[in-house]
């Protein structure tokens, strides 16, 4: 069975983290290991077609993140799985005004 973006399409609020590698994509969801991640045949390109820019952002050229499984920590974002990424300095900007709007409407979301 070819594994692609489509089956995560109905709840993409569970992926974690994409890392792309030799065209393919790896989704890490909330809770797995490292090592558990899922082989994708999307190329990540494509991913960011289909996911909501209000969660996710690509923070260097092969990795893409959901804002609500991670912090910002200078110049790297952390994500809950206590795994580092380094924002690469051409997307630095850009990832900490994504991530200071996300942090803004998920307050207002709670008032």
């Amino acid at each position: 069975m070819k594994i692609t973006a489509e089956l995560f399409k109905r709840d993409l609020q569970i992926i974690e983290e994409i890392t792309s590698a030799n065209g393919y994509s790896y989704v890490k969801t909330a809770g797995m290991k490292d090592e558990d991640k899922i082989l994708c045949s999307t190329p990540l390109r494509e991913w960011l077609l289909l996911l909501n820019s209000d969660s996710f952002v690509q923070v260097n050229r092969s990795t893409i993140i959901n804002l609500a499984y991670a912090r910002l920590s200078g110049d790297s974002i952390i994500l809950n799985s206590g795994r580092t990424i380094v924002i690469s300095r051409r997307r630095c900007k850009s990832c900490k005004k994504a991530y200071v709007a996300y942090q803004i409407r998920k307050k207002m979301k709670h008032m």
